[in-house]
């Protein structure tokens, strides 16, 4: 089975371009929302677990950034189409 999949890069209006950009980090964005589903759920309870006196505020900074992490890790730029 072949897939095309055409983007008209001439038409800045149609925003093909920032279409193809995206189908092309797709796999990128996949691993870094698997990783954040499946590993940092272990990571995150541990740390939470090791530190006294956090509130939801301080656990939810912890999430956060871990999540911003793994976008990182995973070269996911999220201001890029924004």
């Amino acid at each position: 089975m072949k897939v095309t999949i055409e983007f008209d890069l001439d038409d800045y209006e149609k925003g093909d371009k920032t279409n193809l950009e995206m189908a092309l980090d797709s796999s990128n964005m996949y691993l870094a929302l698997y990783e954040f589903n499946y590993n940092a759920w272990k990571k995150l309870e541990w740390e939470i677990e090791q530190k006294e006196n956090m509130d939801n505020f301080d656990v939810l900074n912890l999430v956060f950034d871990r999540f911003r992490e793994i976008l990182e890790n995973n070269k996911v730029d999220l201001t890029k189409w924004g």
